[in-house]
Formats: structure tokens, C-alpha cells, sequence
């Protein structure tokens, strides 16, 4: 599986234990595509690796700048939580390509359900519905 070299471009407190992060090539080529319900697997210094659902509150590009994910520290997890939210503007991360478990499927009447940071997958999904005017309950 090929790495994604990625720099950290902007980080945004969303709350006190919520954190956005939008992460760009470091060569600033487009990133892979992707569609609604993707995650990126991060790599962390200890050699395993996190997946963070990608977001979006707009339809997906063909060739997209950057992506965004959120991510809740969980202080007594396994410490991918705490790495990335221990991560700057210009900090250095290698990634996966998206990859996509939880595909959508936009032809058909959708619930979108979820709690808490589970949330991630259901906003790019809902845009995706939204812009090809299909019917969903949120």
C-alpha cells in the first residue's frame, strides 16, 4: 500500500477534547478522491496507525485539496488520539489513501444515525444526499 507524505496545514479546537485538522500533500499535489463514509489510516510514531473518518460539508471534489478530519483525544486510549492532537500547522504525517467500509449508497431514502464523534462519516454523507437531492433524515 503506498504512503501519502501529508503536512498538516490548519488545526481548529472545535471543543475542549474535539479537535479539526486539515492535512494537504507535502508536495501540494491533489490528494486521492473519496467518497462519503471514507476514513485515512495515519501513521504514528510507534508504527501502528489510526483511522479518522474524512469530512466534508460540501459535494466531494475530484481531486481534492486537502482533507479534514476530527479527532477526540481520549486520554486513555492507545495514544493516537493524543499524538494527533498533539500535532501543529506544518507537522509532518504519512497516510493512507482513503479507504471506504461504510459506503453510501445515494440512490435510495437514507437515516443517518450517530453519537458523539461518530458523527464524522454521517456529515459528508448527508452532503453527498443533499447534492444529488435524494431524501435523507438526519
Amino acid at each position: 500500500m503506498s504512503k501519502i507524505n501529508a503536512i498538516v496545514r490548519r488545526v481548529t479546537a472545535l471543543t475542549d477534547r474535539i479537535s479539526e485538522f486539515e492535512i494537504a500533500a507535502a508536495d501540494s499535489n491533489p490528494l486521492p478522491h473519496w467518497d462519503a463514509g471514507a476514513h485515512v489510516l495515519f501513521d504514528l510514531p510507534d508504527g501502528d496507525s489510526r483511522a479518522y473518518s474524512l469530512i466534508t460539508f460540501d459535494p466531494i471534489p475530484e481531486a481534492p485539496e486537502s482533507y479534514r478530519i476530527a479527532v477526540q483525544r481520549e486520554p486513555e486510549g492507545k495514544g493516537g488520539s493524543t499524538h494527533m492532537h498533539g500535532l501543529k500547522p506544518g507537522a509532518e504525517i504519512t497516510c493512507a489513501a482513503p479507504k471506504n467500509d461504510f459506503p453510501l449508497s445515494p440512490d435510495a431514502p437514507a437515516v443517518l444515525l450517530a453519537g458523539g464523534i461518530g458523527i464524522t462519516p454521517m456529515i459528508s454523507m448527508a452532503a453527498t444526499l443533499k447534492a444529488a437531492g435524494q431524501d435523507f433524515t438526519f
